[in-house]
């Protein structure tokens, strides 16, 4: 019973497996008891669903995982901080997100993760923000956070990953892997993100 009924004649919501809704049907039948299963179906789904737009069961756009992150950010404020490192070249948001249940940043060891350097990857995000969920909304997990910072960035590459990229490899080249920037050939446009660092 998901709540208690204060007056006769009021009704009451219950959570009835599939299986056991024939036996359900006899029982209420048998005692001229009404049920509004469309009712009760529609409260089951808006209860099971959470406040935000993400799932791990498919793949998703930028601005659900962006909103993921900033939902986050605002429900769990002593465990989570988003932060801004800059933008891109498109002049999207680079975020990073940091899980930790120390007050003081820097004072622990920390692990990063990141994911979304090509857009063509699309497991890649979703695996960041699956590692972030475990870590913010699952309390069997928050061992996990007593000794170590975690930051984590979903998207690296939020142009290749957006319109242009990641949008573009799910409605026009499922193949893009690269950056939007501008290269000295316009007909050859971004660069690779993970092999385009300065090194000694």
């Amino acid at each position: 019973m998901w709540n208690e009924r204060q007056i006769p004649d009021e009704p009451i919501d219950v959570l009835v497996p599939p299986q056991s809704r024939k036996k359900l049907n006899s029982k209420l039948a048998d005692r001229k008891i009404p049920i509004h299963y469309s009712r009760l179906i529609k409260k089951t789904t808006d209860f099971c669903k959470t406040a935000y737009n993400l799932d791990w069961t498919s793949y998703h756009r930028l601005s659900n995982i962006y909103a993921f992150l900033t939902y986050l950010n605002t429900t769990y404020p002593r465990l989570v901080q988003l932060i801004n490192i800059g933008s891109s070249y498109e002049k999207r948001p680079l975020y990073v997100i940091r899980i930790s249940s120390s007050p003081s940043p820097g004072t622990r060891p920390a692990i990063w993760i990141d994911g979304g350097f090509h857009a063509r990857e699309w497991i890649s995000p979703a695996v960041a923000t699956y590692i972030i969920q475990q870590l913010v909304e699952v309390p069997a997990n928050a061992k996990l956070l007593s000794n170590v910072d975690w930051y984590i960035m979903p998207v690296v590459n939020p142009d290749g990953f957006k319109l242009k990229g990641y949008e573009y490899s799910h409605t026009r080249d499922r193949l893009w892997r690269k950056t939007r920037s501008m290269t000295s050939n316009p007909a050859c446009r971004g660069v690779d993100p993970n092999r385009n660092f300065g090194y000694k």
